[in-house]
């Protein structure tokens, strides 16, 4: 091997080395700031839990004594759900949203602050979302839909009431449609007057559809007390709106609002 070869096989050796230096600095340099990173933490980046109030009955000295385990596990924060009471406790039982419970809220989130803790909270008790605040108009809806065959040449006098004595809770009418079989429609709609429609089948055979806006008549199941009620309408804006308006006063009054 020549002078000349041997010299460029050592630069490019040494230059490799420098490049190989070079990357293992950057990645030492990289895990160091991914540990110091990882070592802020947040709340938010802490795991959570839900913090079921089992009739609401709790008090002060054992939430305080909860909240201390909580914050020596190394949680970020609670989600306070209040839900059914336990067997027998009822006496303890604290009423949702009551000035009472509110108190108890209160000396949580100050509690809950002194140990670096959040406090969040569900805005209903049990499953699904209602309470005393939900008027039927504004209850859980669904479709109700009914059938009736009229032959060709036959007259119709019918109350448009759902058939089921199950189905007429909160009912409206919304449409009424006569299809014949070949698929074509007749809107009878108009046609009713005073929840009464009167209509003949004059050239062929007709199923004649009638469709309610209905209610589920569902409640909240397992409510905590103070919660019980119908459950909210979930896509009704009007609904949710006034769902809220419990809550909006409920702080207001307590000074949390």
């Amino acid at each position: 091997m020549s002078r000349k070869s041997l010299k460029s096989n050592r630069m490019k050796f040494k230059n490799g080395m420098l490049l190989i230096l070079f990357f293992s600095l950057l990645s030492i340099l990289k895990a160091q700031e991914t540990s110091n990173t990882v070592s802020i933490s947040t709340n938010t980046a802490k795991p959570w839990t839900r913090w079921w109030w089992m009739g609401s009955a709790v008090d002060e000295q054992n939430i305080k004594s909860s909240l201390l385990h909580f914050s020596k596990a190394g949680l970020g924060g609670v989600e306070i759900t209040p839900i059914y009471g336990v067997e027998g406790e009822d006496a303890n039982n604290v009423p949702f949203l009551s000035e009472a419970w509110l108190s108890l809220l209160d000396f949580t989130i100050q509690t809950a602050d002194s140990l670096g803790l959040q406090v969040d909270m569900n805005l209903g008790t049990g499953w699904p979302y209602g309470g005393p605040q939900v008027s039927l108009a504004n209850a859980a809806s669904r479709l109700v839909i009914d059938s009736l065959m009229v032959p060709k040449g036959k007259r119709i006098a019918v109350r448009m009431v759902p058939n089921a004595p199950k189905d007429t809770l909160g009912a409206s009418l919304l449409s009424v449609l006569a299809f014949d079989k070949e698929g074509g429609h007749l809107d009878l709609t108009p046609l009713v007057k005073n929840r009464q429609l009167q209509w003949k089948a004059k050239k062929q055979d007709y199923v004649v559809y009638t469709i309610y806006s209905g209610k589920t008549g569902q409640m909240v199941k397992r409510a905590a007390p103070g919660g019980e009620g119908y459950t909210v309408d979930h896509y009704s804006k009007k609904a949710l709106e006034q769902y809220l308006t419990r809550f909006d006063a409920a702080f207001q009054n307590s000074g949390n609002g």
